[in-house]
């Protein structure tokens, strides 16, 4: 007979030495893990509470425990579950760390959160990624631009333009501003002074995403005041493999390495 549903959940704080590890548990936590969670819970506090059967004995939240005695914490916050039959019980023990490994990251989405992390001066290794994934996740977006058949795109082979329509293209075709107002979205929506939402929008524009193809032809179709404006916007010059010859990958490059180099002696004078 399966147990009647809990109608509600009651925080409770139960001193650490009174938690039972399930000995059977088949998620494994790793030192690097262990230490990670340690800091989580160091920067945030201990939000996730461990759950426990009316035994005590852990039913999610094992890591969160090896980190706390870690940390010499005595007391933690518990949920106590007395609804699920012990087949529910051994099953959501291996739910709970299983669903989380079937979602996806939008490692689009993903990468600007994890910049705008390290633009705040914020460690981001608390989050569980590293500096050095933010890098991955920063190279496999320039590679998804080179490899990319979308019409979309940062390189273009020459910077003579020769048109093949008969008339230029709608100016919206030029242009893909998706991720800025995404972006834009959330700044409104955030707590800040004027002054920094004004100058967050404004930086939003650095992610708007050229058709170069169909600005060439812009370009061809254009009447010479036009075309002079648009060379002084560098729109028929620069792109992508333009802004490895000039040396600004490089230079993003340098200043991230500057960065890593003050944060490992920031973390060291602590």
């Amino acid at each position: 007979m399966r147990k009647r549903k809990q109608d509600s959940l009651k925080i409770e704080y139960v001193e650490v030495d009174k938690l039972i590890p399930y000995v059977n548990n088949p998620k494994k936590h790793p030192e690097e893990q262990v230490n990670l969670i340690a800091s989580s819970i160091k920067e945030f506090g201990f939000i996730n509470p461990i759950i426990v059967d009316k035994d005590n004995e852990i039913i999610a939240g094992h890591g969160r425990l090896l980190a706390c005695k870690r940390l010499g914490i005595k007391k933690v916050p518990v949920i106590r579950v007395e609804h699920l039959t012990p087949a529910q019980i051994k099953a959501y023990r291996i739910a709970d760390n299983r669903l989380t490994e079937l979602g996806e990251w939008d490692t689009d989405l993903l990468r600007i959160e994890l910049e705008e992390l390290q633009e705040l001066d914020f460690d981001i290794e608390l989050t569980g990624f590293s500096f050095n994934d933010l890098e991955e996740l920063l190279e496999s977006s320039y590679e998804d631009i080179e490899d990319n058949e979308s019409i979309y795109t940062w390189k273009v082979d020459s910077i003579y333009y020769e048109p093949t329509m008969e008339s230029p293209p709608p100016i919206e075709t030029c242009l893909n501003t998706e991720k800025a107002d995404y972006l834009k979205e959330k700044i409104e929506k955030a707590n800040i002074p004027d002054d920094i939402k004004d100058f967050l929008i404004k930086a939003t524009t650095r992610f708007y995403e050229f058709n170069y193809k169909n600005i060439a032809e812009l370009y061809a179709h254009s009447p010479p005041e036009v075309q002079r404006l648009m060379e002084e916007l560098a729109l028929v010059i620069i792109d992508f493999g333009e802004a490895v010859r000039l040396g600004f990958i490089k230079m993003d490059k340098e200043i991230r390495e500057l960065y890593e180099k003050y944060r490992r002696k920031k973390k060291y004078e602590e």
